[in-house]
Formats: structure tokens, C-alpha cells, sequence
């Protein structure tokens, strides 16, 4: 999103125990599109320092304020994205259909199903659908253990280009195949 603030997620961590909407509306930041982002802490170090349950204590307070809070969790497994995982409601995996890819979601619903998920609290995502040099989607789907949610077409440079620029797909390309997909994977 492009987003540039000084505050991060970091600054509530003193404050998990008692967050006000002053003090959330003095950290977040509202994009340009409206939604208020709250980033991650830039230094490595900070991040290390963020406990699983100050991070719990946080999310629980947003609760409070937002009526839907979307976390990109990234790509590795540690104990905040285990704290994340357990709060939430749904855990949405995203997937471009290459070999690597697939091997990680499938490694990743066994953690799931090891962590007692329901198998309806996970929601498979397969991004970048028939993307030259991609598994087809028909050989994509005999790998893994549940059927994809959606399905996101191959959005071509026009993906590459919104994502370098910070503006959204769906804003800067609304027309995009994959701008497309968006509204009905979300049911609108």
C-alpha cells in the first residue's frame, strides 16, 4: 500500500492491556482508500521482541474497534503467526500454482490440522491461476487437501506495476482479470 508513518504495531505493545481509540487512531494510518493500516515494526529487533501474548492482547483490543482486521501474516511460521492463527477466524492461504508453493500449503494445513483448526476455518486462495509456466489448474487442485476458495486469474505486469506504485489492483485496474476476481471471492 505504500504507506509511510513512523508508528508501527510496536508502539501499542506497552499499551496491550488497555488500548483507547485515541491512542490506536494516533498509530494506525488511513489509506488512501480508506482503510486504516497498522505495519509491522521496520527493525528486525523490535519484531524479534514482540511476545505472543502482548501480540494476542493487541489483536483482541482492535477487535474492539474494527469489525474486520486483516493480517498478512507473510510466509514463516513463528509463534506470533501461531498467536495470529489461533485468533483468528479464517486463515486465508495464498497460493501460486508452482511446486514450491503448493508443498508450503500443504505443509502448512498439516500445522493447522495439528493445531486442532477446524477444516472450515481454513480458506485456500490460488493466485496467479494459468500463469505461464504455472501447474494447470486441474493438476493443482489433485495435490492439495481441499478445493480453492477462489481463484485469481494471472493479472500480467499490470499486478507488478499497481504493487510497485502502492495503489491497489482493483483501484488503479479495475478492469484487471484479477481486479475482477476480487468482488467474487468476497461475495459482492
Amino acid at each position: 500500500l505504500n504507506v509511510r508513518t513512523n508508528n508501527t504495531i510496536a508502539d501499542l505493545i506497552p499499551h496491550a492491556g488497555n488500548l483507547d481509540a485515541s491512542l490506536i487512531h494516533d498509530v494506525v494510518v488511513k489509506h488512501a482508500t480508506g482503510i486504516d493500516v497498522l505495519l509491522a515494526p521496520f527493525d528486525f529487533q523490535i519484531s524479534q521482541g514482540i511476545q505472543p501474548q502482548d501480540l494476542f492482547s493487541v489483536i483482541e483490543s482492535l477487535d474492539r474497534y474494527y469489525d474486520l482486521i486483516v493480517v498478512d501474516a507473510g510466509s514463516s511460521l513463528t509463534e506470533n503467526v501461531v498467536t495470529l492463527m489461533d485468533l483468528a477466524d479464517r486463515l486465508i492461504i495464498v497460493s501460486t500454482p508452482d511446486l514450491a508453493s503448493l508443498q508450503d500449503v500443504n505443509r502448512f494445513v498439516q500445522v493447522s490440522r495439528s493445531l486442532a483448526h477446524s477444516p472450515d476455518k481454513l480458506l485456500f486462495v490460488l493466485n496467479r491461476v494459468d500463469m505461464p509456466g504455472g501447474i494447470k489448474s486441474n493438476d493443482v487442485e489433485s495435490v492439495l487437501p481441499d478445493q480453492p476458495f477462489a481463484r485469481i486469474p494471472d493479472g500480467g505486469p499490470n499486478v507488478v506495476r499497481s504493487m510497485n506504485r502502492g495503489i491497489p489492483l482493483v483501484i488503479k485496474y479495475p478492469r484487471n482479470p484479477s481486479s475482477r476476481a476480487f468482488p467474487k471471492m468476497v461475495g459482492k
